[in-house]
Order: C-alpha cells, then structure tokens, then sequence
C-alpha cells in the first residue's frame, strides 16, 4: 500500500477541522474518519477552541495509528474479526478517557460525540481488499471490472435526504444555514439520539458494540491500481453537485491529485451556491477529506 495523496481540511477556515484521516501501510491499514457535528449547547469534553466532533475524531485517529501497528495478522482471526477487535480497542481506550476528562455528562443521547468512518484492510500478499463502514464515509476501489464502491449505511443516508428536504423550503426564503439548522433542530436530534440502536443505524461511537455491526465488503483489487476514502464532504462533489462519477472522480485524482478537486469542490459550494438554494444542504461547507492510496 503506497499513499499517493492526501487532503483534509475544514469547511470553515475559522473552525475546527473534524475530520481525520491516516494509515499504517505497513500493516495494510488506511481510514478516514468524519466527526459528526455536535448537537449539544456546549462541549461535554473539548476545551472553547475545539469541538467534541473533533476531539473524538482526532483522538479516534491517533488511536488507530497506535493500535494498528499491533494488528496481529498472524493470530488466526479473520479480517472482520480483526478490525472488529480493532476498533473495540480504540472505542474502550476513548470511553475511559471520556469518562475522565468529561465536563459534565450528557443529558442526552444525542449530545455524545460520534463520527462516521471508512476503512481499508489488505491482508500481506493478499489481492483483496476489505473495506468496512460506519456511517457516510464511502470507498472508490480500482477493480478489474471497474470503479466499484463501499456504498454508506442506507438508513442514515435516508436520513440525510430527509433533513435537506427540511431544509429547502427556509434555504429558498433565504434563511440561512445556521437558522435554517434551528428550524429543523427537533428532526437532528431525534435521529442522531437513534445511533447504535435498531431504530437507527450503527456509527462510530463510545459504544463498544458498535463495530459487530459494520458494514464489510470484500473485493478484488485491480494490479497496481488505486482506493479512494472519501470523507462525505468531499463526496459530496459526486452525490450533492453533480460534478463527478465515480470513474471521473478516481481519474483526476490519479491524474492531479486532490487539490484541484477540493478547489472545485469549494468554488460550488461558495461561489456557484453560496445560499445552498441549488443545492440544499445544512451548511455552506462541511470538511472534507480525501486519502489516495495504490495497491
């Protein structure tokens, strides 16, 4: 695994970034990790400069890197096992550092920090690739037949729809992204209070028991050729603009990287649909962040 390109940055210059991302090529190991933005008034554990979205994606990454250097490949577990065990690792070690250094507790499921993630697995001397998801973060894999994805969780998916369908009507009187945000308040957090619950959908979370409910797919990597993890900000030039397939997506990025893509991504977003009346949507720009990585 070659790590060709990397990108995250925040929507805002001025705010933090939630996003994250990082690798253990060694190990086979690579991942994007998107903090979902808090809905609580004030922050149960970051200090007044950060964010509880960012603090829990940022540790989360760091305790990947920490933990993936001691994946164990010769341990007779298969792949979900493996990551499984993984993430539970990480999840424990940030539930304990939750509970220590929290402010105060929550009144609310839905205020609890959470993220959605993608992550890539390559067994050594394996011609698979195994990618896993919680949440929105998707996955563009190079395959002998062509692009194929790790599609998002369908349930929050659906969600999202639901909430810029909400959204548009007060976009279109000119509202504004954070007014409109107050409007559809009730509908945020009831969904997000459903996370990790039958209701809901499984996401990355302080609950342990998150990751037995993952979404895994296996598929057959083409020689020599590329992955795409994408953060939903930065997918967003596919599935909200309408800018990119996904086979033009994975080209240009191969071909310039991702810095022309992001500019891109940002000009629509601020300069072509700046209001969000073309493209409804909860906030002018959400972070984004892309890794490119070669089999």
């Amino acid at each position: 695994m070659i790590i060709r390109d990397r990108l995250s940055a925040p929507g805002y210059p001025a705010r933090p970034n939630e996003d994250a991302c990082g690798a253990v090529p060694e190990k086979g190991l690579a991942w994007v990790i998107d903090g979902a933005t808090g809905l609580a008034e004030d922050n149960l554990i970051a200090d007044e400069y950060s964010t509880d979205a960012q603090w829990f994606a940022h540790s989360a990454n760091a305790l990947l890197a920490h933990f993936g250097k001691r994946l164990d490949e010769k341990s007779g577990h298969a792949p979900f096992s493996l990551i499984r065990s993984l993430l539970e690792d990480v999840t424990d070690t940030l539930q304990k550092e939750f509970d220590k250094n929290k402010k105060r507790s929550p009144t609310a499921p839905f205020e609890l920090p959470c993220a959605s993630l993608c992550l890539v697995y390559i067994p050594v001397e394996s011609a698979d690739v195994h990618c896993f998801g919680l949440g929105d973060c998707p996955v563009l894999i190079e395959t002998e037949d062509g692009v194929e994805m790790l599609e998002n969780d369908p349930v929050l998916a659906a969600r999202d729809a639901q909430s810029a369908a909400l959204a548009t009507p007060y976009l279109a009187e000119g509202l504004g992204f954070t007014e409109t945000r107050k409007k559809i308040a009730e509908h945020l957090t009831t969904g997000r209070g459903l996370v990790n619950t039958a209701q809901g959908y499984p996401i990355f979370s302080l609950d342990k028991t998150a990751p037995q409910n993952m979404r895994h797919e296996l598929f057959s990597r083409k020689a020599s050729g590329h992955a795409l993890l994408l953060s939903d900000g930065f997918y967003a030039l596919v599935d909200k603009y309408g800018c990119h397939t996904h086979e033009t997506l994975m080209n240009a990025a191969r071909k310039s990287g991702l810095a022309p893509l992001y500019d891109l991504l940002r000009k629509t977003e601020q300069e072509d649909d700046p209001d969000g009346k073309t493209y409804p949507r909860l906030k002018q720009s959400d972070d984004a962040t892309a890794m490119l990585l070669q089999f």
